[in-house]
């Protein structure tokens, strides 16, 4: 705010020492408003004047839009803000407000500069243009029908008028599962593909009768929004549970009203449409971004509020539009793009918008680069994680945090430490975790259901395994095993209910071991495999919280699978002759079947299995002369996924899908 401030003022002394003639009456230099402050709108709008929402066309499905209203555009039509629109309640072309709150809503999206008392306010998107969709009359009840019909004009008019963006600022019901129906969620999903993003409030129930959110704002197709109040704490009247996408202001809320007025307003349904106006200036920053990866951006550049209600920590994101703006510039189609060029080691992982997010050690330069594939399949450009100079990544970790922010855990070879960089909504930020002599190889990081970071490591000077837990405020450090030589080809895992484990080699003996951590900070250890050796270990937990592990037996060089459930360990080998199982991932899908991808050396190819419910494995090639250094990961919800390769043609890594 007072760079905006010092740049008026400067205006002012300029002026007068030119000898301008000044107005009679004094000026005024107005704040920005609260809610505006909160989410760095002054900030996003003097960082990025340019970035309004221009060329970008926000639907709002409401009561109508007071197009008269001068910040509004003072009219209807081609060239106006309001450009189109439709009243499905007296079924015409005239979708004039005569209720009042889709013109808030409105508002909020894109109105030019106003003023509420001596506050500045403008729409998040103030050049963005408007389709008015009336499908109320205001305190009436909505069809599906009605809605079904605001939707389909969307589809069917999307092109014509440009639309990104849609802001359906209704609601109703409790739904803590996706709730898909019949009549409207096929035009939902439908406007998914096309890459609009569809955006809903959560309801306004606060925490009275369990976790759950409104519908549609439950839909599976559409992102729902939560209110902070001017304090940034999640409103006490904010419905919540594991559908809610992001929070936004919704207490106090300075917006356009009827006849060319303004007030302040509270509830969801004004929060939802700060997440529409933030979405149309990312379109604009970075027009390659579709729907979920708006969302995927808002998320990973916000400000992590934590909640326990029902007794389940909770990690919700609330915007921040300077970051957004900047990650979208990082995050938009680079067409000539540099990825995986030379790249060596590596590891991959989705987010739950469907984004991934690459981290691969480049020996050409010593370090680790970071890039992230669109939900269209456009990769952004790379981005350098290490800037110490040292050589930094050749054994590596890539995880996202719950809020979609992603963290590496790497070795600095230079140093012998055990490195940690997290992005932080708009840089990375390093810091080094063990640097007590050679420690720090094979890492493997994971977050615990409390949303901190755990890192499992190989320190080599004693032949150690050592986990370092994040408690919120400090790293803390446990010597997990020291018998033998134990450590390598280390893979951590989180199951749903929140036990940390960890599987790895035992370099002394040749056995696949499994730590699990207990109370406090007590590891039990225990033996998955005697063998003679073992290497590329993955570990996995399933629907039900049980452990499973892929590994290399080196001896005779097969590819096998262990899981347990209540009792001991239980083995299988899954493929046997030639070299079978190098570089496995291993995951459960959404059918509950573990799968694992894995290299071939005798082939020279990655093959995919997956187990029925018998345990019979089913093999699928997916790649033939295909090189090693591959990693792989499961799509959020478990269908499908993506593994990656080295071209020797190409000599680049690459990745595909499964």
């Amino acid at each position: 705010m007072s760079v905006r401030r010092d740049r008026v003022a400067k205006e002012e002394s300029a002026a007068s020492a030119a000898g301008c003639v000044e107005p009679l009456e004094r000026r005024t230099l107005l704040a920005w408003n609260p809610a505006g402050a909160l989410i760095d709108q002054d900030d996003a709008t003097a960082a990025y004047p340019n970035i309004t929402g221009k060329n970008v066309t926000v639907a709002v499905i409401d009561t109508g839009v007071d197009y008269n209203h001068p910040a509004l555009g003072g009219g209807f039509g081609p060239g106006k803000k309001v450009k189109a629109g439709f009243d499905f309640v007296s079924n015409d072309g005239d979708p004039m407000d005569t209720f009042g709150h889709g013109t808030q809503v409105a508002g909020i999206i894109a109105a030019a500069p106003f003023s509420i008392g001596d506050q500045q306010y403008q729409g998040i998107a103030p050049d963005a243009d408007l389709v008015a969709l009336r499908v109320s009359a205001g305190g009436d009840v909505i069809s599906d029908a009605r809605i079904e019909q605001a939707l389909k004009w969307i589809i069917d008019n999307h092109a014509t008028h440009g639309i990104s963006v849609v802001n359906f600022s209704f609601g109703g019901g409790r739904f803590d599962v996706d709730e898909v129906k019949p009549t409207t969620s096929d035009e939902l999903a439908k406007l998914k593909q096309l890459g609009i993003l569809v955006v809903s409030p959560g309801g306004n129930e606060g925490t009275a009768g369990g976790a759950g959110i409104h519908w549609p704002a439950a839909d599976p197709s559409v992102a729902a929004v939560g209110s902070v109040a001017l304090n940034d704490q999640i409103s006490t009247f904010t419905s919540r549970g594991k559908l809610l996408d992001l929070l936004a202001p919704g207490e106090s809320v300075g917006t356009t009203g009827l006849g060319g007025g303004s007030s302040q307003v509270s509830l969801t349904s004004f929060s939802s449409p700060f997440v529409a106006g933030a979405a149309a200036l990312l379109k604009q920053a970075a027009p390659s971004l579709r729907g979920d990866d708006l969302v995927s951006v808002l998320r990973a550049s916000g400000a992590r509020k934590d909640d326990s209600s029902f007794g389940v920590r909770r990690s919700y994101s609330r915007i921040d539009l300077d970051n957004a703006i900047t990650l979208a510039f990082q995050r938009g189609a680079d067409l000539a793009t540099n990825v995986g060029n030379l790249g060596a080691a590596n590891d991959m992982a989705y987010d739950r918008d469907g984004v991934l997010h690459l981290a691969y050690y480049d020996p050409g330069i010593r370090n680790i680069r970071y890039a992230t594939r669109s939900t269209a399949g456009l990769w952004s450009a790379t981005r350098l994680i290490d800037t110490t100079g040292n050589d930094a990544g050749a054994t590596l970790s890539l995880a996202l945090d719950p809020t979609g922010k992603p963290a590496i855990a790497y070795y600095d070879a230079t140093e012998g430490d055990s490195e940690y960089a997290r992005f932080d909504g708009i840089a990375w930020k390093r810091s080094t975790i063990d640097a007590k002599n050679i420690a720090g190889q094979f890492p493997s990081l994971a977050f615990d259901n409390d949303g901190n970071p755990v890192v499992a490591y190989y320190r080599k000077t004693s032949g150690d395994l050592r986990v370092m837990r994040h408690d919120g405020t400090q790293w803390v450090r446990n010597e997990v095993d020291t018998a033998d030589n134990v450590g390598q080809f280390n893979s951590l895992a989180v199951s749903p209910n929140g036990t940390i484990g960890v599987a790895y080699a035992n370099a002394t003996t040749g056995d696949v071991k499994y730590a699990q951590l207990g109370g406090g900070a007590t590891w039990t250890t225990e033996v998955v495999d005697d063998l003679r050796g073992a290497a590329f270990i993955s570990l996995a937990f399933n629907a039900g919280n049980q452990p499973a592990v892929s590994y290399y037996d080196a001896y005779p060089a097969d590819l096998k699978f262990a899981s347990r459930s209540t009792g001991p360990w239980q083995a299988q080998t899954v493929a046997t002759k030639g070299a079978q199982g190098l570089f496995t991932s291993l995951w459960f899908d959404n059918s509950a079947r573990p799968n694992i991808v894995y290299y071939s050396r005798k082939s020279d190819a990655i093959f995919r299995v997956a187990a029925d419910p018998a345990g019979a494995w089913t093999v699928q090639t997916t790649r033939l002369n295909a090189g090693p250094s591959g990693s792989a990961a499961p799509k959020f919800d478990g269908a499908g996924g993506s593994y990656s390769w080295w071209s020797d043609e190409k000599q680049k890594l690459l990745t595909a899908d499964v």
